[in-house]
């Protein structure tokens, strides 16, 4: 299993190598059209702020087994305490629209809510959970799992949460193959020294609105 953390600075790198013994595994491409997160931006509850980091259309190669680990969005609240109301959990979900290797798409939901322990409450922060991994479908068998990162954001210690974007807490996604479509044509892969790696979700650019409360 290999894992490759992409960042912005390596915008449009494409790494591949050989599989063991020289024989070249099948891998499928994907594109990622868009997503969207939909979260809580008003009381009652944790007033959150979301702004999205993946560049769209954004695209990766992967053979059945690999991963690619990138940065979704960042996530923060402005609020400066914990308040009763922002005890109660808040659905968060990710919609994600994928244009190859066919279209197909899924969603992957959780939770978000405030905390407030210690004593005389002196520890806040907000929390961000996850459901488990999530299987999409495409083609015929095919199978790419996604999971997303639980989170601690804006943690404050004695004197409320510590609020603002600076103090946020930046979202990753998990993108797995685990299986093949038998419909898909298989690309051909280059071949060079190495192991095989994940191509960046790094294609494309865009600008994201960014809200704040």
């Amino acid at each position: 299993m290999k894992t490759m953390m992409l960042k912005a600075a390596i915008a449009g790198a494409v790494v591949t190598g050989t599989a063991l013994a020289g024989a070249a595994e099948a891998a499928t491409s994907f594109t990622l059209g868009s997503y969207d997160v939909n979260f809580n931006d008003e009381d009652p509850g944790l007033v959150l702020n979301v702004k999205e980091l993946l560049p769209e259309p954004a695209s990766a190669t992967l053979e059945v087994g690999d991963h690619v680990i990138v940065d979704l969005f960042k996530l923060w609240t402005d609020e400066s305490a914990v308040n009763r109301d922002d005890k109660s959990k808040k659905d968060i979900s990710v919609d994600f629209d994928f244009s190859a290797p066919e279209i197909f798409a899924g969603s992957v939901n959780g939770e978000t809510f405030g905390v407030k322990g210690g004593f005389l409450g002196s520890y806040q922060a907000g929390k961000l959970t996850w459901e488990g991994p999530q299987q999409f479908l495409f083609g015929n068998g095919g199978i790419l799992e996604v999971s997303l990162f639980d989170e601690t954001f804006n943690e404050g210690f004695f004197f409320g949460l510590t609020e603002g974007k600076k103090f946020g807490a930046t979202v990753e996604a998990k993108f797995k193959l685990i299986a093949e479509s038998q419909d898909v044509p298989e690309p051909a892969l280059m071949l060079g020294l190495g192991s095989v790696a994940a191509a960046g979700f790094l294609a494309g650019k865009r600008s994201r609105k960014e809200e704040v409360a």
